[in-house]
């Protein structure tokens, strides 16, 4: 099916709801898709504690350079570097700054009565840490009555409204691209689970709903809006993208499976499909990621760089 449509109420007070930048709560916690906010915790850590974490002189990062790909290694080093001993902090305070954002245009739309929401999902309804992934908006009512609607505006949601302003990048995670009744577009989630896509000739970068999260994001960048004080994208406020920071900081988690970059990266204007170690050299808003299990489906529209 294209979509799911769940409703819910807003836990209350908002400053309770609003978890950070992208994640709010109902009775289960809702993440965002489509972009991504600066951490503000990771791994029941507040971000700012990994100052001497993710620091040139911490031997676990110097191994984590060593062992990985000397493109990759040569892109971080100077991040790390330039920024050694505020990395932590640095994320902390701009996802402080995100989360504060969030805040505010949650109290601005929902009002004192109006606790309904209205979350759209796709292929996958959960992420890996067991929270709804969707876009999320307010639930609207009838000009009279009691009676609810039940259509969620997508260029009005939660995550459109922070994509604009500026404190969140576009983060477009395959297979979780909500596509609209009216599109012609049809999704079998058998099929996509299988890694056997349908024969989709549609660019993605032609899909109404990610042109629209595409145009916002390089807008928020070209007026220097919140992350971004210049035209270049590549140079945000924030010293680390926030799956970055998150990689980095699996490394010091001993349950994690994963130490490094671990999906696919899509080039939506070139048409490659970069490995995980190479998705720096995508333009950020170009990007399009791909978990492992469906690099079949993304090389059925994307040749391998």
């Amino acid at each position: 099916m294209p979509y799911e449509n769940f409703e819910g109420d807003l836990i209350r007070p908002i400053d309770g709801a609003v978890k950070d930048g992208d994640t709010l709560a109902m009775r289960s916690e809702i993440r965002l898709v489509s972009i991504d906010t600066p951490e503000t915790k990771f791994s029941l850590k507040e971000t700012r504690k990994f100052d001497n974490l993710i620091s040139l002189s911490n031997q676990k990062i110097k191994t984590f350079l060593k062992n990985t790909s000397p493109s990759l290694r040569d892109y971080l080093k100077p991040k790390i570097e330039n920024n050694d001993g505020n990395i932590g902090t640095n994320q902390f305070e701009y996802g402080k700054q995100a989360t504060q954002e969030f805040s505010s245009i949650v109290k601005k739309i929902m009002t004192h009565n109006a606790t309904n929401l209205i979350l759209m999902t796709s292929i996958e309804v959960t992420d890996r840490y067991g929270r709804l992934v969707g876009y999320v908006n307010r639930k609207k009512t009838e000009k009279t009555g009691e009676v609810l609607k039940e259509t969620l505006k997508f260029e009005n949601s939660f995550n459109i409204r922070m994509l604009e302003t500026g404190y969140a990048f576009m983060y477009l995670l395959y297979p979780n691209l909500v596509i609209e009744k009216k599109d012609k577009e049809n999704i079998s989630t058998t099929l996509t689970t299988l890694g056997l896509d349908i024969d989709d000739k549609t660019p993605d970068i032609e899909k109404p709903i990610i042109k629209t999260i595409v145009k916002t994001f390089k807008k928020a960048i070209s007026s220097g809006k919140g992350l971004f004080p210049t035209k270049k994208s590549a140079e945000p406020k924030v010293v680390l993208d926030p799956f970055e920071f998150r990689y980095l900081g699996r490394i010091f988690d001993p349950t994690a499976s994963s130490k490094g970059p671990d999906r696919f990266c899509a080039d939506m204007v070139s048409g490659k499909l970069y490995p995980p170690d190479r998705y720096y050299e995508v333009p950020k808003e170009n990007r399009l990621f791909y978990d492992k299990k469906y690099k079949k489906v993304a090389l059925k529209k994307y040749e391998l760089a």
